[in-house]
């Protein structure tokens, strides 16, 4: 059964959009070199080095919680943004809207995860002050992956963690971007209600299929040789417009499924890959569900994190494409 029409649109909207605003403080002058990202809807705002390649996201998921809090209401978890080096290493956020332990129960919550994971070396739980208050921070070593170093803080409107991963363990402890961090008035989008979406809106959407995605840049020598994986994709929302044309939106995870003749398949991207392209490169997922049709986009864009999360978007003009062999 499909989940209402508003539940779905409320998870894209949040994921694609990431309009700026104006942070209480005068807004400080990045260091030269640097980028600074505000996200909104998650009343946050941080600096990455600008050779990094950073998506928002604004991604619900359902927050995991201690056994004894099982019968809870269920916890929103957002992930609110990814930013990935040239050299692989990187950082993400996270935000809890609200949680029902408190700060120092919630870092005893995750330490004791961390303790029960195999390939966990070692795990040291610290109290830090960063600019916008204190925080508790973490330092976890692990097996043949490299050093996590996260913080876990809060303001009065949400529970924040960043977390920076590396292969080696960073000369500065990752510090320098917790230090970048600033709180911003939280403004949470205009969503549409369901009074207005009516029965017979054009928007639509598929649910709980399957595609395959890039996983190595398409100018790779050899490319689509070891290049490709299947991805479980949550969803595909089409969105149309006055003029008839449409724009579509998806949100997937890699899978291990084979691939399809098994030459072509790849491996999660040890970094952040990034492909777009203009008009008969990409299919319409949402019309190959409907219908098995082959709808080809006039232009498209897709993002693959090294964590298996899959993000694209493609436009449709009102009159189908004539794309040759198709």
């Amino acid at each position: 059964m499909r989940p209402p029409i508003a539940m779905v649109l409320t998870t894209i909207l949040l994921t694609t959009s990431a309009a700026a605003a104006v942070a209480q403080e005068p807004e400080p002058i990045p260091d030269p070199g640097s980028q600074r990202v505000e996200v909104t809807e998650a009343g946050i705002a941080l600096a990455f080095p600008d050779d990094w390649s950073t998506v928002v996201q604004m991604v619900r998921e359902e927050a995991i919680l201690p056994p004894q809090l099982s019968g809870a209401d269920p916890v929103d978890r957002w992930v609110v943004l990814e930013s990935a080096a040239p050299d692989g290493s990187g950082c993400g956020m996270v935000m809890y809207d609200e949680h029902p332990l408190s700060l120092e129960a919630h870092a005893e919550w995750i330490e004791s995860g961390y303790g029960e994971e195999a390939d966990v070396i070692s795990t040291t739980v610290t109290h830090v002050g960063i600019p916008v208050g204190d925080a508790i921070r973490f330092d976890v070593v692990i097996k043949d992956t490299g050093v996590l170093v996260a913080y876990l803080f809060e303001s009065d409107e949400a529970r924040y963690q960043l977390g920076c991963m590396d292969a080696e363990r960073h000369e500065d402890d990752w510090r320098s971007i917790a230090e970048t961090v600033e709180l911003i008035p939280l403004e949470p989008l205009e969503l549409p209600g369901s009074d207005d979406l009516a029965p017979g809106a054009d928007v639509d959407y598929v649910l709980d299929f399957t595609t395959v995605v890039l996983v190595v840049p398409s100018d790779t020598p050899d490319f689509p040789m070891a290049s490709l994986m299947n991805a479980d994709c949550a969803f595909a929302v089409r969105i149309p417009a006055e003029d008839g044309s449409a724009r579509e939106w998806l949100a997937c995870t890699l899978s291990d499924d084979p691939l399809q003749p098994p030459e072509q398949e790849g491996v999660p991207p040890g970094e952040m890959v990034t492909e777009s392209g203009g008009e008969c490169l990409w299919r319409s997922d949402y019309w190959y569900e409907t219908d098995r049709s082959q709808v080809m986009a006039s232009a498209y864009g897709l993002t693959v994190m090294p964590d298996g999360q899959v993000f694209g978007w493609s436009t449709y003009p009102a009159e189908p494409l004539d794309c040759p062999g198709m």
